[in-house]
């Protein structure tokens, strides 16, 4: 699911099976593109955490349980707001927003104090939200849900990770990841990785790990496997044109593999949009 293309959005998820207990479990995900929101003497009947990615310079002025809050924008920030709070919106920007709506009685919001905290957009963090949208194709799958649960809290800890200093990347290996992620057709091992970093195999392994939880071949493979998607849902190119676009040599290895990822054909993708 192209997620973060459309407008806005909102993926019900209260009807979906837990195989796990014991976890915040998410009742709801939307997204909204462009949004503007004013609450009017509103009281939340939900916790909900927000991911505001961008928004529009400009002074956000609340009423919150009665105390005036007010900060202008800055870069990305998530916030947390629990059940029963008032809050009456007097100034506002516009924004793109992800929110995780929460089940009653199944978060533990003493474990968020924090109204508001800016933070980076990390490489770590923009794997998480591509693994997201995935998900998000095969909500019916068994575990799905519980995933998704997972995966929020991990967004949710990688947002914060950057206010407690966490440990700096090389710049060569910095670019290395960049350099994957924009050239999607290029091939590359461990070895050239490496080398062009300047460092020894084990110790580009170290830094990497810093960035991402996948290998360089799953992030590549990975990166592929989104561009194809979109191709396939937004032109009328052919497998093989998709296939050569998106970086893979011939269109059987790419119909293989993308069968592998995810569940259906190419054809069989393009069909459900």
């Amino acid at each position: 699911m192209e997620l973060f293309n459309g407008k806005t959005r909102i993926i019900d998820l209260s009807g979906l099976p837990r195989i796990m207990t014991g976890k915040p479990q998410i009742e709801k995900i939307a997204w909204f593109k462009d949004h503007v929101y004013w609450h009017r003497n509103s009281v939340l009947d939900a916790d909900n955490i927000s991911f505001c990615l961008e928004e529009d310079p400009g002074e956000h002025i609340a009423i919150i349980n009665g105390q005036k809050v007010q900060h202008n924008s800055s870069g990305p920030h998530i916030g947390c707001s629990p059940h029963g709070l008032h809050i009456t919106t007097l100034a506002t920007t516009r924004r793109n927003e992800l929110l995780f709506r929460y089940r009653s009685g199944t978060t533990m919001m003493a474990d968020y104090p924090f109204p508001k905290q800016d933070f980076v957009v990390t490489p770590r963090f923009s794997a998480l939200l591509n693994e997201l949208e995935d998900l998000l194709d095969h909500l019916t799958a068994p575990g799905t849900a519980d995933r998704l649960d997972l995966l929020a809290l991990n967004l949710i800890l990688e947002a914060r990770i950057p206010q407690t200093k966490g440990p700096q990347v090389r710049k060569s290996v910095q670019e290395l990841y960049e350099r994957i992620m924009s050239h999607p057709g290029d091939d590359f091992n461990i070895e050239t990785l490496a080398e062009d970093a300047n460092l020894s195999r084990a110790t580009f392994y170290r830094e990497w790990k810093k960035l991402s939880a996948r290998s360089p071949y799953q992030l590549l493979l990975q990166n592929r496997i989104n561009i194809a998607k979109w191709l396939l849902k937004q032109t009328g190119m052919t497998v093989q044109d998709v296939a050569r676009q998106a970086g893979f040599r011939n269109s059987s290895v790419f119909t293989e593999t993308f069968r592998k990822q995810t569940g259906c054909s190419p054809q069989e993708y393009r069909n459900r949009f």
